[in-house]
C-alpha cells in the first residue's frame, strides 16, 4: 500500500495494517512528529534527517519522485529502457496537483509546475481538457492562476461535498463522452460548494462580529460543513488578518481547519494541544485536526495562550512586499505580457508587485455575488485602467470616488469574449501620502 500526501502521523493505522500483513509506504509533505509510523518506508523531506536539497515538495511531486526513483532503479536492472523518462508523462498532473497544494512555488515546485503547465497546454489527457472546458480556461494559455482558481477549485470540490473519487474518474478518463460527463457533475458540485461557502463565511462573520482584540480567531458550530470549513477559515485570514480556527462541532467528536498568517507556525500550535487532540497535522500555514467535543473550551484557551506568547504586534501588522515604485503613466499592455515570463507565480513566489502613489479613484463599486469584490476604475489624469481587488468589496465604505490612493497591484491581461485588456489585481491600498520609500508598505 503506498499512502499519498497523507500518512506520516497515522503511527495506529499503520502498525495494525502491519499486524495483518501488509506493507506500507508512505508519501507525504506534512510536518513530521516525534514517532514516525513504523511503515517499510516513510518518504518526507521535511525528516530532520532528510538529505533531500529541498524540503516543500507538493505531496503529488514526492510522489513523483518515488515513482521516477523506481523507473531509474528498473533502467539499471535492465527492465525498462532508460531512454525514456516515462514519469515525464505525469508532468500536467504534477503541474495541476503542485498548484493546487497550495505549496511554496520555489525551487524545485516551480521547476516542476513550469514543466508541468507547458505538458498541460498541449494534454492528451481527455479529462483535463474538459475541466478546462467548464471552466473557461483557454489550454493554449492555461497558467498557475487558472489552475489555483479554477481548474483546481473544482477538482477539490469533489472531494469536499461528494467523494474524490468523481475528480479521479475525470483525470483517468478515456473517451471525450465521459470526460464531458463527468466535467459537468464537477462544475455544478463547484457551484454548490460556492453557494454554501459564502452562507458559511456570513455566518462566520456574525459568530466573530468585529474580531477586536482577539488575537486567534475561533468559530465553532454543528452547522459549519466540514467540506469548507478550511476555505472559511482561509477567508477568515484575509479579512481579519488573524490565525483562523473553524470546526464542525459534533455531539462527541468535533473536526475543523486552521489557517494561519506568515510567521505563525499552526502545526507547532496544535503540538502544543496535542493531549487535547485526537488527530491533527498540516503545515506552517495550514492544518487539520478533530478532538473530543467536550476538550473544545479548554482547547480555545490554550490556543489563546499560544497566541498571546507567540504572537507580536509586527506579526500582526498585514504587510505587502513591493518590488517597484512606477507612475502608473508607465504601465501598459506590454507590462503585463512581460510579467508572465515570471510565472509561473502563487504561494510564496507572488506575482510582481508594483506600487504607484497618488493615483486618483475615478469609481468603484461592488460585483460578484452579494457584492464580494470590488472594481475600480484609477487614472493618473491621462489615463484610465479597470482594476478588481478580490474579496474585498466589504471595505468599499472606506472608499470615495474621486480620492487620491497609494495603490499596490499587477498588472495583467485579462481575457473577455476572445478578446484581452489591461487590468490591475489591485494587492492593497491607502490615502494618497506619497512615495514612503522602497520595499514594504504597511
Amino acid at each position: 500500500v503506498v499512502a499519498v500526501d497523507c500518512g506520516v502521523r497515522s503511527v495506529a493505522e499503520v502498525a495494525h495494517a502491519r499486524e495483518l500483513g501488509l506493507d506500507i509506504i508512505i508519501t507525504d509533505h506534512h510536518s513530521v512528529p516525534e514517532t514516525l509510523p513504523p511503515a517499510l518506508a516513510v518518504i518526507d523531506p521535511k525528516r530532520p534527517e532528510s538529505r533531500y536539497p529541498f524540503t516543500e515538495l507538493a505531496g503529488v511531486s514526492v510522489a513523483y519522485r518515488l515513482v521516477d526513483g523506481l523507473h531509474r532503479a528498473m533502467a539499471r536492472a535492465g527492465e525498462v529502457s532508460d531512454q525514456v523518462n516515462e514519469p515525464d508523462a505525469y508532468l500536467d498532473l504534477i503541474a495541476l496537483g503542485t498548484v493546487a497544494d497550495i505549496v511554496p512555488l520555489r525551487g524545485e515546485n516551480r521547476l516542476l509546475a513550469r514543466r508541468g503547465l507547458r505538458r498541460m497546454r498541449d494534454t492528451d489527457r481527455q479529462g483535463i481538457r474538459a475541466l478546462a472546458d467548464v471552466a473557461g480556461c483557454a489550454l493554449a494559455d492555461l497558467d498557475s492562476r487558472a489552475i489555483g482558481f479554477r481548474l483546481g477549485p473544482r477538482l477539490n470540490a469533489a472531494g469536499r461535498l461528494k467523494h474524490g473519487r468523481m475528480a479521479y474518474d475525470l483525470l483517468m478518463s478515456e473517451t471525450e463522452e465521459e470526460a464531458r460527463r463527468l466535467a459537468a457533475d464537477l462544475d455544478l458540485v463547484n457551484s454548490e460548494r460556492r453557494r454554501l461557502l459564502e452562507e458559511q463565511i456570513e455566518r462566520a462573520r456574525k459568530q466573530l462580529g468585529q474580531a477586536d482584540g482577539r488575537l486567534v480567531l475561533f468559530v465553532e458550530g454543528p452547522e459549519f460543513h466540514e467540506g469548507v470549513v478550511g476555505l472559511i477559515a482561509s477567508r477568515l485570514v484575509e479579512q481579519f488578518y488573524r490565525p483562523a480556527l473553524v470546526l464542525r462541532r459534533g455531539p462527541e467528536t468535533s473536526r475543523g481547519s486552521a489557517r494561519s498568517i506568515q510567521g505563525f507556525h499552526i502545526t507547532r500550535a496544535l503540538d502544543a494541544c496535542s493531549d487535547l487532540l485526537l488527530r491533527y497535522g498540516g503545515h506552517e500555514r495550514a492544518a487539520g485536526f478533530s478532538l473530543a467535543t467536550e476538550h473544545l473550551a479548554a482547547f480555545q484557551k490554550r490556543l489563546e495562550e499560544y497566541g498571546a506568547q507567540h504572537l507580536t504586534e509586527k506579526l500582526l501588522s498585514r504587510r505587502v512586499d513591493v518590488d517597484a515604485i512606477v507612475p502608473l503613466e508607465q504601465i501598459t499592455e506590454d507590462t503585463a505580457r512581460a510579467m508572465v515570463l515570471l510565472e509561473p507565480c502563487g504561494e510564496g513566489n507572488p506575482q510582481a508587485a508594483l506600487a504607484s502613489p497618488g493615483v486618483r479613484l475615478l469609481s468603484l463599486r461592488t460585483v460578484g455575488n452579494e457584492g464580494k469584490h470590488l472594481r475600480m476604475e484609477v487614472g493618473d489624469g491621462s489615463r484610465t485602467i479597470p482594476a478588481i481587488a478580490f474579496y474585498r468589496g466589504q471595505e468599499a465604505g472606506s472608499l470615495r470616488a474621486g480620492e487620491a490612493i497609494d495603490l499596490v497591484y499587477s498588472p495583467v491581461m485579462n481575457p473577455w469574449q476572445g478578446e484581452e485588456s489591461l487590468q490591475l489585481f489591485v494587492r492593497a491600498w491607502r490615502p494618497a501620502e506619497g512615495a514612503q520609500g522602497r520595499g514594504t508598505t504597511e
